[in-house]
């Protein structure tokens, strides 16, 4: 798998052997995958489409560690996905919040 593969020790932008093609071959070749990301956007994984297809197809597994800055699609995605990271809202109103239902703290809220 991966050990085959001939990898530069250099990938610029604008050559022939670009950071996308090594991260397509290594997708190709791999089925794990960890990838920490000051921000994200799902929109990277439309150019890697071909690597991130054969990974998929090799019965890859794949985490990404990201902070909070996701794309506001990325957000609304992510909590149809998995509307269990949900469970328990937040309500804000300015700097007062509160976690969970509490009507009777909201009706005296301004």
């Amino acid at each position: 798998m991966l050990n085959k593969i001939n990898f530069r020790s250099l990938y610029s932008s604008g050559e022939s052997d670009s950071p996308i093609s090594f991260f397509t071959d290594a997708l190709s070749n791999s089925i794990s995958f960890d990838l920490g990301l000051g921000f994200f956007s799902s929109a990277s994984f439309n150019v890697l489409s071909i690597g991130v297809a054969k990974f998929i197809s090799n019965g890859g597994k794949m985490r990404l560690y990201i902070n909070q800055y996701l794309s506001e699609e990325d957000k609304k995605e992510k909590i149809l996905e998995n509307q269990k990271i949900i469970r328990t809202p937040i309500v804000r109103n300015g700097k007062q919040a509160t976690v969970g239902y509490e009507p009777d703290v909201w009706k005296d809220w301004k």
